[in-house]
């Protein structure tokens, strides 16, 4: 069986490790390859949450008294609403180019970065072991 080596000063196992314990990362390549894509997505999860019930109440609490100086708070709920969509826009974005440019850092000399050994993996139908060195 084929086997992957990983080292753990890699960004993407520093990452892991911070959301998950060390014990909790798998040692095969399909299950590491998706807590690697699920640790970015749960800290879009709480940004989000973070947005939708903390900011945005604060904000509206803040803006109350401005509304009836500026105008109708109609208009202001809906500069609200496209700041919201454009604040998760942004952040869907930003996230999708870290991740597809982090992947590509990985690449070393003759080695296929993460996404091409998962997709490798996928495609043989077999997931690599992984080995976690100390560089």
């Amino acid at each position: 069986m084929k086997q992957l080596n990983i080292s753990k000063s890699s960004w993407h196992y520093k990452m892991c490790a911070k959301f998950f314990t060390e014990s909790d990362i798998p040692d095969n390549l399909c299950g590491y390859f998706w807590e690697v894509v699920l640790a970015p997505f749960l800290v879009f999860v709480i940004v989000i949450a973070i947005l939708l019930f903390v900011i945005i109440p604060v904000g509206t609490l803040l803006s109350t008294p401005f509304t009836g100086i500026l105008g109708n708070e109609i208009f202001w709920g809906r500069v609200q609403q496209v700041g919201l969509g454009v604040i998760f826009l942004e952040t869907l974005f930003a996230g999708m180019v870290l991740v597809i440019l982090g992947f590509d850092k990985i690449k070393n000399a003759g080695r296929k970065s993460l996404v091409g050994e998962y997709w490798e993996a996928k495609k043989d139908k077999v997931c690599p072991m992984i080995k976690f060195e100390d560089k």
